[in-house]
């Protein structure tokens, strides 16, 4: 004998939409799940023109790809996109690539200018590095999953011909399938300068520096990466990247040396007339601020004391 019986058609048709009405939402469950990527190959030909190719391809079909912080708007005034029926949207201060008939899409194809709306207070997206060179920061290329954490994501770069790659120990023609050794953000380096190796780093010195500067670095910095090695009792596992750049000379007695770090790397950019001929106070100012600098090489790795300040590594 059954525990209960249908005998009402009407009973047993009403049981039958609940269930179809059940079903249907449990398919747009998972239809909402399947529209969020995890993944996110980056596609990054490098030009000499003032257009570079980018491309994000997805794991999945999503509804939307987050490219992080819109800063100002630099990606809705330099950034084209060039798929059919894609949009460059801002919603609540963050810019998404999306479909503008709300469809799912798993590849989006863009132009962007490289060298164009610098940002004053955040990492660059692409800053000059001596003669037709730029430092990417993946930062502001690499996507943002839909909880607010990075996409895992992996970088194809090209360049153009006779340009050359530089991320950490490599430093050739093309990146495949690369991520940073301590995860994205990081710089890449694209230009014509082959970068300089030691055994404490792999550089690359703006050309346009002043030859005492070029060579303050050679005798500067691996002594330094030498003490922190001491110091802290162990080197990085991946040799890290010193990346620094020219900006402008025509302030007289001026002298400016900003830097910015992250895991494994750091760059700076001197500026002001001071810096064309060698002085104490120039010579002073380039190694105790490289000094600063190369220290957030260890402690970005080794972390702050719990509950200490943010400025306790300044």
């Amino acid at each position: 004998m059954p525990i209960f019986q249908l005998s009402s058609p009407s009973v047993r048709a009403g049981l039958s939409v609940i269930l179809l009405a059940l079903l249907a939402g449990g398919a747009c469950s998972r239809a909402e799940v399947a529209m969020s990527a995890a993944r996110a190959q980056v596609i990054l030909e490098a030009r000499k023109d003032d257009r570079w190719r980018l491309e994000y391809a997805l794991d999945r079909q999503t509804a939307r790809l987050d490219l992080g912080p819109s800063l100002d708007g630099f990606r809705h005034d330099n950034w084209l996109v060039e798929s059919p029926g894609l949009v460059l949207q801002q919603l609540n201060g963050r810019d998404y690539i999306a479909a503008a008939d709300g469809s799912a899409f798993d590849r989006a194809t863009l132009s962007v200018a490289p060298l164009s709306n610098p940002q004053p207070k955040e990492y660059q997206p692409f800053a000059p590095m001596g003669v037709s060179g730029v430092l990417v920061y993946t930062g502001h290329i690499s996507p943002w999953r839909d909880e607010g954490a990075r996409m895992d994501s992996r970088f194809d770069v090209t360049v153009y011909e006779g340009g050359v790659i530089a991320a950490f120990d490599q430093a050739s023609s093309t990146l495949t399938n690369w991520q940073s050794p301590y995860g994205h953000p990081a710089f890449v380096y694209i230009g014509p300068q082959r970068p300089i190796e030691t055994d404490a780093v792999v550089a690359v010195v703006d050309d346009r520096a002043p030859a005492w500067v070029r060579d303050e670095f050679d005798a500067t910095v691996p002594t330094l990466f030498g003490y922190y090695a001491a110091a802290f009792g162990w080197s990085p596992d991946v040799r890290p990247n010193f990346f620094l750049a020219a900006g402008e000379f025509t302030e007289r007695g001026r002298i400016s040396y900003r830097g910015d770090a992250l895991p494994g790397q750091f760059q700076a950019t001197l500026v002001g007339g001071a810096w064309l001929e060698r002085t104490d106070e120039a010579t002073r100012v380039l190694r105790l601020t490289t000094a600063h600098e190369a220290a957030h090489l260890w402690q970005l790795q080794v972390g702050s004391v719990k509950d200490a300040p943010n400025y306790i590594h300044e």
